[in-house]
């Protein structure tokens, strides 16, 4: 990289001889009479940083021309991560923007850029060619992508920046966000040097989820409250929720509670759960039944990076602009925001092991309006050879007895990679205290890396199938099948299987102009007749504005003919780019069936301050007519979610709303109580507490003060750092295994390091895992290494110096970064060595090429614990020539 200094000296001389030249100019132009234009001043080719405070920094270079930056594009996209290539000759620069819809084609001989099918010409001075490489005015970024390239002199440094994400910039917020929800660091490879065990308490108060919606329409008030207090009870977590009404008195009776007891290291039995009205996998319990489940399969399995080797899509529709919350065994993974039209996507990773999946939608305005949708994905895979079961029995919890009793027992076997298969037996009492047992039998299959298929058979009652190709032509497809037997019969836990038909595309439409989804359902009720229904909707883009329509068809069914429509409801909605900052969205609905428009509305939104946001409706109701008005206003405080909410009809009093919601956390190790706005019942934590380990003992003394600015690499959930040094982190899954790399690059100490580089440590669930890191400071020793000859000494350059441990227990290398060198003075000198005893000797290889000897062979030191770090001196060597040698030792 040229340096500032030469690069400005450079400039220095270009201005006094571009100054010479236009005086040159000048005087002898008239005389010669030319009529082509003065050659273009040479300009001068620089390396700078390029810099985007999420992507970070790379390295571009530039030409400057005067005051004008010119760059290769190439280096700019390549640090974009935007798909580029140029051709083999270097001419021509193709490639697409962001997204394969915005194809690009870069041609400097044309001076020409065509861009998602338009031909933009250049002036001739945005291109220019030194040295056989051309370089691109920075300008013409800006011009035809958006892509602004602000260069700074004195820093030599060009900041990039973007009107939308880039694609290393999304790439970063992704990973920094799977970090954040998952709380995994894809570092499978490291081995920490400590590893935490998971702490089980006997009895400890935890977090607790709290919520209230209240409503007021005159005279009434009407309001509802929620309480989910979570704790860890008897080595495991125990969570209960309280759920209220103003007009109504408590059921202490029908309080939801789980109780959970995991089991590591163990391949007999992996989570005991315990529960009334709790989620159990593949069983549904009345409210009135207690549940027992036992299960070697790990729900949480599926946070291993090599364990996921194919994903589920799920894709749907919601409220416009709702935030919806992906859980995953009840551990929230990821969320998304849905889109104008509501039109939302996740592809779930599909692990080794049972995946229970859990959507929660969330509205835009801080309101507590939030609807959970719970299913299962029909796919199970367990790994090769392995034989997972889950045994699982409800009772009335009142009076527990084998009457109206209800279980199953599940096993399932990995085949290979590709094909897991399964089965086993459903038991329920029947009317008069009859047992019933019902068998079944499963298997998932994965057809190739974009398609698996699943069936389900239950004797008796019916066959369930289902078939699912994530990327058909860059489409979207899920089909079922599900087929009914005759006279089948109902368990207790109403398991029915309807005859259903089923088939879901959707996809992007091309050139990026919008997308769209088709589901069609089938429900058979005579082998020639049924119910048809079709459900649409599309979003099209036009001119950064979206149209949104939407249509859902109910047809009787008469073998492949589609009779008049019993129900042909629609939408139609167009959404404005914001105006000063206020987002419009006018919205139609009609019913096709009669032809007419029922309502039509328009809806204003608004971000204010990027933590409220504030929203207006109008909706006029045809056939009533009746005009209705809707205002919310919701602010997301790091404490708690809070809105309020009035509207108001024609010939109807005034409705109004408040809600909010939060979550306390208790650390018992640490006193500290923390107030979030999301749930934190069933995760975990762990407080870090980095400390002076002044007497290298490993255990925090009371006269050991804790130490400031720690770092942690690829920590998970919400850091919270504190005024004296420790740490709490918040919202992690619990029972995972987390390895978490430390760093000092911010302390004011440079002699101060952790005395583990790594630690791992696995939190528990509504509770804390108390990690004490201890913090060392580094000792450097010094010496000399004297070669003599005869009775002639010198300095001996180029002495490999080799540092051993020399505990009882540690008789380790210690590893530099690069080789221990002695300088040409014969001096050598390293900082880094921990607390402990260490022997010092000259490398044996390096005196055996040399036929000489050290004296004295080694020398032991010991490196003590101090405040500002030990410094050991005068570790001398000197080498000799070997006896009856007759080598020089050079």
């Amino acid at each position: 990289m040229r340096g500032f200094r030469g690069l400005h000296t450079e400039l220095r001389v270009g201005w006094v001889t571009g100054l010479l030249l236009s005086v040159a100019q000048v005087c002898i132009a008239p005389a010669l009479a030319r009529t082509d234009p003065p050659p273009a001043p040479a300009g001068y080719v620089a390396d700078v940083e390029l810099w985007h405070p999420v992507i970070g920094k790379g390295i571009a270079e530039i030409l400057l021309i005067g005051k004008t930056v010119y760059v290769k594009p190439l280096d700019v996209f390549s640090f974009a991560h935007i798909m580029a290539a140029d051709t083999s000759d270097g001419s021509v620069v193709t490639g697409f923007y962001i997204d394969k819809t915005r194809p690009f084609t870069i041609s400097p001989e044309n001076r020409s850029i065509t861009y998602e099918g338009k031909r933009i010409t250049l002036d001739k001075d945005a291109f220019a060619v030194r040295s056989g490489e051309w370089f691109m005015e920075t300008a013409v970024l800006e011009k035809v992508f958006g892509l602004k390239c602000t260069f700074n002199m004195p820093l030599m440094r060009m900041v990039i920046s973007a009107p939308e994400p880039l694609p290393a910039e999304r790439e970063q917020r992704e990973a920094e966000e799977l970090r954040h929800v998952k709380g995994l660091e894809v570092a499978s490879k490291l081995i920490p040097d400590i590893a935490i065990p998971l702490p089980r308490n006997l009895f400890s108060l935890g977090t607790l989820d709290w919520s209230f919606t209240g409503q007021y329409a005159n005279p009434a008030i009407d309001g509802n409250y929620s309480l989910q207090l979570g704790s860890q009870f008897l080595g495991g977590d125990l969570d209960g929720t309280l759920l209220g009404y103003t007009h109504q008195r408590v059921d202490w009776n029908d309080i939801p509670w789980r109780w959970r007891y995991p089991i590591q290291n163990s391949s007999l039995v992996s989570t005991v759960l315990v529960g009334r009205r709790a989620a159990f996998s593949g069983l549904a319990l009345a409210d009135s039944m207690i549940g027992l489940q036992v299960t070697n399969i790990r729900p949480s399995s599926y946070t291993s990076a090599d364990a996921n080797y194919t994903t589920y899509t799920i894709s749907d529709r919601t409220q416009p602009d709702w935030t919806v919350e992906l859980y995953i065994n009840d551990q929230l993974v990821s969320f998304t925001k849905a889109d104008a039209m509501g039109f939302y996507k996740f592809a779930i990773p599909i692990p080794y092991g049972s995946t229970d999946i859990r959507l929660r939608f969330v509205g835009p305005y801080g309101e507590v309006q939030t609807k959970d949708v719970s299913f299962r994905i029909p796919y199970t895979f367990l790994p090769p050879g392995t034989v997972g079961y889950t045994l699982t029995v409800g009772t009335p919890f009142n009076v527990p007895t084998l009457d109206n009793a209800v279980g199953k027992m599940d096993l399932q076997f990995g085949v290979n990679s590709t094909m897991t298969f399964g089965g086993g037996l459903r038991y329920s009492r029947l009317p008069g205290n009859v047992p019933d047992f019902v068998a079944f039998a499963n298997g998932s299959l994965r057809l190739s890396k974009d398609a698996i298929a699943s069936a389900e058979y239950y004797h008796g009652i019916g066959l369930q199938s289902r078939l699912d190709i994530s990327d058909l032509f860059g489409l979207t497809l899920g089909a079922g099948y599900d087929q009914a037997f005759s006279n089948q019969r109902t368990l207790l836990d109403d398991l029915t299987v309807q005859d259903s038909r089923s088939l879901r595309l959707s996809g992007p439409f091309p050139a990026n102009l919008g997308s769209f989804q088709v589901e069609a359902l089938d429900y058979p009720f005579t082998p020639t007749e049924g119910n048809f229904l079709l459900n649409g909707y599309t979003a099209i883009n036009l001119w950064q504005c979206v149209l949104n329509a939407t249509a859902n068809a109910s047809f009787i069914r008469n073998q492949f003919r589609l009779l008049q429509p019993s129900d042909f409801l629609g939408s139609l909605s167009f959404t404005v780019p914001a105006i000063l900052g206020t987002s419009i969205r006018p919205q139609v609905d009609g019913d096709y069936t009669t032809g007419t428009v029922t309502d039509f509305g328009i809806t204003l939104s608004r971000s204010v301050f990027n933590f409220a946001s504030v929203s207006l409706t109008w909706i006029h109701y045809i056939a009533q007519k009746m005009n209705s008005l809707q205002a919310s206003l919701g602010v997301i405080f790091p404490f708690a979610s809070m809105g309020i909410s009035g509207s108001s009809a024609t010939s109807t009093a005034a409705q109004y709303g408040a809600s909010s919601q939060g979550s306390l956390v208790c650390d018992p190790s640490s006193g500290r109580f923390f107030a979030e706005n999301r749930p934190e019942v069933r995760y975990g934590g762990f407080t870090v507490e980095p400390f002076l380990d002044r007497n290298n003992d490993g255990k925090r003394e009371q006269d050991e003060p804790l130490v400031k600015n720690v770092t942690l690499d690829g920590a998970p959930g919400n850091v919270i750092t504190h005024k004296d040094g420790s740490m709490q982190l918040l919202g992690v899954e619990p029972y995972t295994p987390y390895c978490i790399k430390t760093g000092t690059t911010k302390l004011d100490v440079a002699s101060l390091v952790p005395k583990y580089s790594s630690f791992e440590v696995t939190p528990p669930a509504n509770g804390f895992a108390h990690v004490e890191l201890p913090i060392v400071s580094m000792g450097q020793i010094e010496g000399y290494i004297t070669r003599m000859n005869g009775k002639d000494s010198a300095p001996l350059s180029g002495a490999r110096i080799k540092i051993q441990h020399a505990d009882a227990n540690d008789t380790s290398l210690v590893v530099p970064n690069e080789d221990l060198l002695t300088y040409s003075n014969g001096e050598y000198y390293y900082l880094g060595l921990l607390p402990g005893k260490y022997r010092v000797y000259v490398d044996p290889m390096q005196l055996e090429l040399l036929h000489a000897v050290s004296s004295p062979p080694f020398i032991e030191i010991t490196v003590t614990n101090k405040d500002d770090g030990d410094y050991i001196d005068n570790v001398n060597f000197t080498i000799t020539k070997r006896q009856g040698s007759t080598k020089s030792g050079d």
